[in-house]
């Protein structure tokens, strides 16, 4: 035990003999705030401070002035209170489309996905649950009236629920014919379903749309692009009429805040770009471009000539 002692103490003399000479100090320091830096990034609380302050850098960052050739239609409170409650039948976004041609818009891009039939309901209906227990109602009294009402009157009522069912709810048509008369080229998203990307179990169908896949080359090791199954492409009715289509999924830091849009994804084998780089390169004149990817920059190639590089994170991520 004494021995042990004088062990412990002769140690001790030596690390404070140490401390002694030149600079011991700082090198003992420089060693304590390395690890202090390398161990806070692993609590929660710590990157929510490193988020901040690198959104205190942005602040102060020189801003560029804004461009004018960018017009941001916003669907807030605002909207919904004049126009009314969400989902808007798709004959409101014909309207927007014929209006933004109008205006001689050149490129319009919708961040809404159109991936089931649109719904027409009357005026004075509220949703689809409604409509369907008043055509139940129409229904049950063309059954309860079927043996002391007039056949012709029985085949009115009839065809009067066949044209409720099918020319009021559905209302696909009058969108995809603003698409097809629309100057402007037409921008749809798709969505990548990341709930069932997680449990691996996926109800969609297998992808049978490729025409908006893109050429991606990986250079270098360490690149993690995210990849998924299946994707929900818009309407088979729409993709015809379009001039491209991207994703538009997302991911928030731990604040809740949106701070970085992964610009590649990876679905079924095929890479494809986010809606909005696919529309800053259609903007650009970039119609077929290349993508070289390594763990720092995204670089766009347009007929092997170098268009523009993208500073990315090794996830393939645009801050």
């Amino acid at each position: 035990m004494q021995r042990h002692d004088t062990k412990n103490s002769l140690a001790a003399q030596s690390f404070f003999r140490w401390l002694q000479r030149p600079f011991a100090t700082e090198s003992l320091l420089a060693v304590l705030i390395a690890l202090l830096f390398l161990i806070l990034p692993l609590f929660d609380f710590f990157q929510e401070y490193e988020l901040k302050a690198f959104d205190l850098i942005f602040r102060l960052k020189r801003k560029p002035a804004p461009s004018n050739l960018i017009t941001h239609i916003d669907i807030d409170d605002k909207s919904v209170g004049k126009i009314g409650k969400w989902p808007w039948s798709r004959e409101k976004h014909a309207a927007l489309i014929k209006i933004l041609n109008e205006c001689n818009a050149k490129i319009i891009a919708f961040d809404v996905l159109f991936i089931e039939s649109g719904r027409a309901l009357p005026k004075n209906l509220d949703s689809k649950g409604e409509l369907e227990a008043r055509l139940k109602q129409i229904s049950d009294s063309i059954s309860d009236a079927s043996q002391s009402m007039p056949l012709a009157v029985l085949e009115e009522l009839k065809k009067t629920r066949v044209f409720l069912e099918t020319e009021i709810i559905l209302e696909d048509e009058k969108f995809r014919e603003a698409i097809r008369q629309s100057k402007a080229e037409i921008f749809l998203p798709f969505y990548i379903p990341l709930g069932e990307k997680e449990s691996g179990k996926f109800t969609e169908e297998p992808l049978g749309e490729n025409r908006f896949s893109k050429r991606v080359k990986l250079k270098g090791k360490g690149i993690r692009i995210p990849s998924a199954k299946k994707m929900t492409l818009p309407l088979e009715a729409f993709l015809p009429l379009l001039a491209g289509s991207g994703f538009v999924n997302g991911e928030p830091d731990l604040d809740g805040m949106m701070r970085r849009a992964p610009l590649l994804w990876k679905v079924g084998g095929n890479f494809y770009t986010h809606l909005f780089l696919e529309v800053a390169l259609r903007h650009l004149g970039i119609r077929d471009p290349v993508f070289l990817v390594s763990k720092k920059e995204l670089l766009v190639y347009q007929a092997d000539t170098l268009a523009r590089r993208i500073p990315i994170t090794p996830h393939g991520e645009m801050f």
